[in-house]
C-alpha cells in the first residue's frame, strides 16, 4: 500500500484536498488511491471525497463514466490482490485438466 507521507506533509505545510489531488495526478495515481488520500488524509467522508474527484476531473465527464472509471480501479485492485495471493489471476481455484 502507498505511504501517505508526502500528502501528510502537503496538508501540514497548509495544503488542501485540490493541491493533493493535483499531486496524485501528476504521480498517476489511480482514482481508488486519489479517494483513499482525501478521506485518510483529510478526513472526508466517501461522499465528499468522491464528489470533489468528480469536480477535479481533468475532462469532463458524467458522473456516471467517473463511476466507471472508479469501479474499474476497484476491478483492477482486486484481480492485483488476486494475483499477489495466488501467484496468478482468479483462477487459482479452479482445477486444471488431470487434476483434483
Amino acid at each position: 500500500m502507498m505511504s501517505l507521507d508526502r500528502f501528510e506533509a502537503l496538508r501540514e505545510r497548509g495544503a488542501g484536498p485540490r493541491k493533493a489531488l493535483q499531486v496524485a495526478s501528476e504521480l498517476g495515481l489511480g482514482e481508488m488511491e486519489k479517494i483513499r488520500i482525501l478521506r485518510v488524509v483529510f478526513g472526508l467522508s466517501f461522499k465528499e471525497a468522491k464528489a470533489l474527484r468528480w469536480q477535479e476531473s481533468e475532462t469532463s465527464v458524467s458522473v456516471e463514466e467517473h463511476e466507471a472509471a472508479i469501479a474499474e480501479s476497484i476491478l483492477q485492485a482486486s484481480e492485483s490482490g488476486l494475483e499477489d495471493l495466488f501467484g496468478q489471476s482468479g483462477d487459482a481455484a479452479t482445477p486444471q485438466d488431470g487434476e483434483g
